[in-house]
């Protein structure tokens, strides 16, 4: 069974590679993902030390064998008004990944068990997430974990 932790920025540099495989899943299932990812690397390595300088996210990771990182989680505790919800303090988990060598070991359930005791101490009034509509290993992941669609959102990239 993974540790699950508090993620420090000593992190940070085991995260990026499995974030870019992260992005590479998506992205070898939807063109819509294929990104600069030397770029991007650049700016999640950012946004991951903004989140863990904030005590509004949370950044777990998962230590698999001999301290190796088997996966991640990010996520958020919010208050926002919008006419779909109303106000509502929410969770909302930003990304999980897990390494494809831990997968289907309980990594990410441990991941989000810690998540989700994280969102029930900031009292928050529901949890939120994105999922690819191609990633139906993740849908059917979350909604064992009780979650369901709830709206559709579509995109289009101007060319």
């Amino acid at each position: 069974m993974p540790i699950i932790r508090r993620a420090s920025t000593h992190d940070i540099p085991a995260i990026l590679p499995l974030w870019v495989e992260f992005i590479t899943f998506h992205a070898d299932r939807d063109s819509f993902f294929e990104q600069d990812y030397p770029s991007l690397t650049h700016h999640y390595q950012q946004f991951l030390e903004k989140a863990l300088a904030s005590d509004a996210w949370l950044v777990v990771v998962a230590e698999g064998e001999k301290g190796a990182l088997a996966g991640y989680c990010v996520a958020t505790s919010e208050n926002r008004w919008s006419a779909e919800y109303g106000g509502h303090h929410y969770g909302f988990v930003e990304d999980m990944a897990v390494a494809a060598a831990y997968r289907r070991q309980g990594v990410a359930q441990a991941l989000y068990d810690v998540v989700e005791a994280w969102f029930q101490q900031q009292n928050v009034d529901h949890i939120e997430l994105n999922i690819a509509v191609a990633n139906e290993v993740s849908r059917a992941f979350w909604e064992r974990q009780g979650f369901r669609s709830l709206i559709i959102r579509m995109i289009k990239r101007e060319e």
